[in-house]
């Protein structure tokens, strides 16, 4: 049988592992997955979704940390290694100097093992490196220490990874085309996500009102929320719109409650309420349209690298997803996009789709069939990088 491993040290990049998981599984490899210990409990809830009850024993998730990078360098080379280019980086926490010291000999620990497991393992593999930005030359500024030991060894990991790896895996075409300098190294689109209803029931909206969703936490970091004072509560005789993600401060539950007033009910009423995966599936299957109100960043190469996710759930759930038209759009998801240039252009778009009933089925239509080139049988990457095998 053979063998995949695929490493991501950070929790909220879990969906775009899933793919990989469920591919691989289907095709008959075993996956070793090496992720925080919380992904557990998301893989048993999704892997009931994707019907994988009988790959059990073709899977090993392996917790992510210290102990198990050790542990790795005494397992068999896979076949295929995936890595997230976060996994050869560090973030350095600011802590008291005695505290500080303790991290150092931490970090200087990790960044021996993961060069042990560069050389022993991942160089003997087809080792492909994931990243979600354009900039993948450069050791990020942040993951620096200002030790110069440990950041010498943090240097020569990263320039060892890009030397060994044979490709590098993003997740949009518009990644790939403005990456910056790769050493003629192989650039694979890899499945962003993977549409949920492959011949199964999708939950349609039962409601009378249109269900907009906005999935996602309350960020006004990265996203805007101005909108809502343009928005005619008129609009809530037709229209359901919802936040659908987590409040970390009060101010995020001001901004809800801001729609609520407007005749809009809101799922979450407290800071850090939980949405189980359940509720959140059942949300956006349910929704007509999704929405995710993007602040227009300055610096391109940002506005093209940030905000995917939004673009996950669009494919993963079938959904048109409306965003601000200065969001460059990658190719293959321009069917499933609807765009607007302001909140007045947004509150036309609104109105439109509720009196043009054409119009609605057509975009909701469109998006749907662009999902399904995310269909296990339908997605091209696994083909791409098994051709670089021969």
């Amino acid at each position: 049988m053979e063998k995949i491993l695929i490493i991501e040290p950070k929790l909220i990049h879990w969906t775009t592992v899933e793919p990989l998981i469920v591919c691989y599984l289907k095709k008959g490899w075993k996956v070793e997955i090496f992720i925080p210990h919380q992904f557990l409990s998301i893989y048993n809830y999704y892997s009931k979704v994707h019907h994988l009850e009988n790959y059990s024993h073709q899977i090993e998730l392996i917790p992510y940390n210290t102990r198990n990078i050790f542990r790795l360098l005494f397992k068999s080379s896979p076949k295929i290694s995936i890595v997230a280019n976060r996994f050869f980086l560090e973030k350095p926490n600011k802590l008291p100097f005695f505290h500080q010291l303790f991290e150092f000999f931490q970090i200087f620990t990790r960044s021996i093992l993961k060069i042990l497991l560069l050389k022993i393992r991942l160089k003997n593999s087809f080792f492909i490196i994931t990243t979600h930005f354009v900039d993948v030359t450069n050791i990020p500024k942040r993951s620096l220490t200002l030790n110069k030991t440990v950041d010498s060894l943090l240097g020569y990991m990263w320039k060892k990874s890009k030397e060994f790896s044979k490709g590098i895996n993003v997740y949009s075409s518009l990644v790939k085309k403005n990456l910056d300098n790769i050493d003629n190294k192989s650039v694979f689109v890899a499945p962003n996500a993977i549409y949920r209803y492959d011949g199964g029931k999708i939950n349609l909206n039962d409601h009378k009102k249109l269900v907009i969703v906005i999935p996602g936490r309350i960020d006004k970091r990265r996203r805007y929320y101005s909108w809502i004072n343009k928005i005619d509560s008129q609009l809530s005789k037709n229209f359901d719109i919802r936040f659908i993600g987590k409040a970390n401060s009060q101010d995020d539950i001001f901004i809800i409650r801001e729609l609520e007033k407007l005749g809009f009910p809101q799922f979450v009423k407290k800071i850090n309420e939980f949405i189980s995966f359940s509720q959140f599936d059942k949300f956006l299957e349910q929704a007509d349209i999704l929405f995710v109100p993007i602040v227009d960043l300055k610096n391109p190469k940002r506005q093209i690298d940030r905000n995917l996710g939004a673009f996950f759930d669009s494919v993963r759930y079938g959904k048109p997803l409306i965003i601000p038209s200065s969001m460059p759009i990658p190719d293959e998801l321009k069917d499933s996009l609807i765009t607007y240039e302001n909140d007045s252009d947004l509150i036309r778009l609104l109105k439109k789709i509720k009196s043009n009933p054409n119009y609605l089925h057509n975009i909701k239509e469109k998006a749907h069939v662009n999902s399904k080139n995310w269909l296990y049988e339908n997605i091209k990457f696994f083909d791409h990088v098994e051709k670089k095998l021969i």
